[in-house]
């Protein structure tokens, strides 16, 4: 299965009154892979077995890095069932272990569940990016090539905004709306980011922060989980990282792709807009994201 090995270990506990079945543990071992996609992949992983991301420390070379999270017990909804990944990144390679928190025997459950999720998640990414590639050169058969603009708004919420900015941004009250735009025709469109939108579950249109003023709200805030500052870069610095992942396109030349964050005020948004004018007819369009 797309090169994992898939190690099995067996522990036999010797209890007063008789043994209890081996408990088996399934780990991703030394997989070649660099961390960053070894932290997004478990992240994916775990939010698509349904699970809630309580608290996230990505891991970076030598340094163990750790995934929380929580959904509704499935024996019992009224139960929460809390989880933890644990990964390393070492110079033999990867290496992951799941265990569901306050339990000892009963892990294999989860450990197998969590084995495939990843597996399955490692998959359709690379078939996903191989998709993307020959769909960009225009290389795949006529009933499979798409011929028009994707967009994708995304808000990034709680401790998975680590992954792409270091530190637990929405804790600050900023909420990143990751965009990516594909021009699959052959026209050519312009866009404002100032006029992008997004709507609150008051109907309220919110537009987004200036990185400035996000960069201060995130300088003055510590990180709920530890209690320290949210990041230990200076305010400059945390302008130069939201200014380098900002979403400053203006125009989509016919097969380009532009992708980034805009910054909103933390709250509850219902849907996104993006407006489009077509270069050549000057006609404009608005798109309109639920979430």
């Amino acid at each position: 299965m797309t090169g994992l090995r898939f190690v099995v270990v067996l522990v036999t506990l010797a209890i007063v009154g008789g043994c209890n079945p081996p408990m088996k543990q399934y780990q991703v071992k030394d997989e070649a892979m660099a961390c960053d996609d070894a932290n997004r992949l478990a992240h994916d992983a775990l939010t698509g077995m349904g699970f809630r991301i309580t608290g996230f420390d990505p891991a970076v070379a030598g340094q163990q890095g750790t995934l929380k999270g929580e959904r509704a017990a499935k024996t019992n909804g009224a139960e929460m069932q809390r989880v933890s990944v644990r990964i390393n990144c070492t110079g033999a390679g990867v290496s992951l272990d799941a265990e569901e928190e306050g339990k000892w025997l009963g892990q294999a459950d989860f450990k197998f569940g969590f084995f495939l999720s990843f597996v399955s998640t490692r998959t359709m990414a690379a078939q996903r990016a191989e998709m993307e590639t020959k769909m960009a050169a225009r290389a795949l058969p006529p009933s499979l090539q798409r011929g028009d603009v994707r967009l994708l708004l995304e808000p990034v919420i709680g401790p998975s905004t680590k992954l792409d900015f270091g530190f637990n941004l929405y804790a600050a009250g900023v909420l990143p709306l990751r965009i990516r735009i594909d021009n699959l025709t052959e026209r050519a469109y312009r866009l404002d980011p100032g006029e992008i939108r997004l709507t609150r579950a008051d109907h309220a249109r919110v537009g987004a922060m200036a990185v400035e003023d996000a960069a201060a709200q995130v300088a003055g805030t510590r990180d709920p989980e530890t209690g320290r500052p949210l990041t230990l870069l200076g305010r400059e610095e945390i302008v130069e990282r939201l200014g380098k992942n900002l979403f400053a396109t203006h125009r989509l030349a016919p097969g380009s792709k532009a992708q980034g964050f805009l910054y909103f005020p933390a709250a509850e948004y219902t849907r996104g807009r993006v407006l489009l004018t077509e270069e050549e007819s000057g006609e404009t369009e608005g798109v309109v994201v639920e979430f």
